[in-house]
């Protein structure tokens, strides 16, 4: 499985300093920096993606999943992926929590857990 410090080293300029302690990294992504076919065993972090423009399919636990402008998706370690395809003004927001460090920080833990469980409704006042 991809490790964090695996994915910000391969997105090299992508990154620029918005990595926090080497466990969490915020990623801006455009469509030139998403290679489609490309089968990834898994990774090693939580990611939640949302989508700023355009629209992105994808392949996730053998289901075709296609995340559009305004929509928010959640991806769990350990779970193939693979990019079918990008529109051409696709732009996203990235996060990437290191598993490791969710699992050992308590409150993270459950916010995660929280994000995860279909169904959950959050009312932040």
């Amino acid at each position: 499985m991809y490790t964090l410090r695996e994915i910000i080293r391969d997105a090299g300029e992508q990154y620029a300093g918005d990595i926090w302690e080497g466990h969490i990294a915020c990623q801006f992504v455009e469509e030139k920096f998403i290679p489609s076919g490309i089968d990834y065993d898994g990774f090693s972090v939580f990611s939640f993606l949302l989508v700023l423009k355009g629209c992105i399919s994808v392949e996730y636990k053998k289901k075709k999943i296609e995340v559009v402008a305004g929509e928010v998706h959640t991806y769990a370690p350990g779970i193939p992926t693979k990019v079918i395809s990008v529109s051409d003004d696709y732009e996203a927001c990235l996060l990437h929590c290191d598993k490791q460090f969710i699992y050992d920080t308590p409150t993270l833990n459950h916010v995660v857990r929280v994000a995860f469980f279909p169904g959950c409704r959050i009312e932040l006042s």
